[in-house]
């Protein structure tokens, strides 16, 4: 006889894994895009608005703001975690359902 709880627990985990895995890589991905993007624009909009600078200011300001999301979040480091972590946990079931050791001792449920 199996362990349900077990294995409930196991696939609630492989879910929340899974799900934040996903939303770390998209925020990690969208950071990526639009800092180049924000970074090349200070030149354009100093290009288009050579007397005033507020525009670049501002631009620049996004920059730092978006760099500094990177190194609070590490949205990077946590999607490559939590999809290890994932992948780890759905072998670890696969193994619990073919009953291979440690898994196949009827004394741990």
């Amino acid at each position: 006889m199996r362990c349900a709880w077990g294995r409930e627990l196991c696939d609630d985990l492989i879910a929340w894994y899974g799900t934040n895995a996903a939303r770390a890589r998209d925020r990690y991905r969208i950071l990526e895009i639009a800092l180049p993007i924000a970074g090349a624009s200070i030149s354009v909009a100093a290009l288009a608005w050579p007397g005033n600078g507020v525009p670049a200011a501002v631009l620049g300001g996004i920059v730092v703001v978006l760099t500094g999301l990177r190194q609070v979040f590490h949205w990077q480091d946590n999607y490559v975690r939590f999809t290890w972590a994932c992948q780890t946990l759905k072998q670890e079931r696969r193994r619990y359902d073919v009953g291979e050791p440690p898994y196949n001792d009827p004394a741990l449920c």
